[in-house]
C-alpha cells in the first residue's frame, strides 16, 4: 500500500503537527525542495520524543537538523582522504583515478586560502581534491608544509609526468593553497 505524495507545503505542515518549530519556514521549504524529506528523516530521529508517532521533543528545530546534515555531509569530506590512504596503504595505484570518494563540491573555501576559481570536474573527480584538502589540514593543523613541498618538489623530480591525469591542471602551483 502506497503511501499519498506530500507537497513541500504539507511536509512543513506535518512536522508543525509533530511539534517541530521552524525559524524560517521559506528557508524551510527551498531546503525541502533539494533535500528529501526522507533524506533528512534520519537526521531529525533521536529528536522525536515519540518514535511510534513521531512526536518531537520540545524546541526541536527545522534548522538544527538541517545543520546535523550539513555537518555529515562536510564530515563525508574527510572520508575522501581516509580513502585516499586506504589506496595508499594497499599498494594501489593512483595515478590517473577516478575517485569515488571525493570531497564536497561545495568545499569551505575561505577568500585567498584556497583557490581563486573554483575547482573544474577533473579536478574534483581526480586526486587534486583530496590532496589539497590534506595539504590545507596539514598546514591548519600543524603549521606544517611538509606535505605540500614533498608534492611540489615529486612534481618537479619529474617534469614529464602528465600530473593533469591527477587533476593537476595547469598553474595550480600558483593557487593561495600551493604557494
Amino acid at each position: 500500500m502506497n503511501k499519498p505524495a506530500y507537497t513541500i507545503s504539507d511536509q512543513i505542515a506535518l512536522l508543525k503537527q509533530r511539534g517541530m518549530l521552524f525559524r524560517n519556514e521559506t528557508l524551510a521549504f527551498d531546503l525541502l525542495k533539494n533535500i528529501s524529506y526522507y533524506r533528512l528523516k534520519g537526521y531529525w530521529w533521536d529528536s522525536q520524543s515519540d518514535v511510534r508517532l513521531h512526536l518531537f521533543q520540545p524546541n526541536t528545530y527545522f534548522e538544527d537538523i538541517f545543520e546535523r546534515y550539513n555537518f555529515d555531509r562536510q564530515l563525508r569530506q574527510i572520508e575522501s582522504i581516509a580513502y585516499i590512504r586506504n589506496i595508499v596503504a594497499h599498494h594501489s595505484r593512483l595515478w590517473s583515478r577516478t575517485m569515488i570518494k571525493r570531497p564536497s563540491m561545495q568545499l569551505n573555501n575561505p577568500v585567498g586560502a584556497w583557490f581563486t576559481l573554483p575547482l573544474k570536474q577533473g579536478q574534483l573527480d581526480k586526486p587534486f581534491s583530496t590532496i589539497s584538502c590534506m595539504v590545507y589540514l596539514c598546514g591548519f593543523l600543524h603549521d606544517s608544509h611538509d606535505i605540500k613541498l614533498k608534492i611540489v618538489n615529486l612534481v618537479s623530480l619529474y617534469p614529464k609526468v602528465p600530473v593533469y591525469k591527477l587533476g593537476f591542471f595547469n598553474q595550480w602551483q600558483n593557487e593561495p593553497l600551493w604557494k
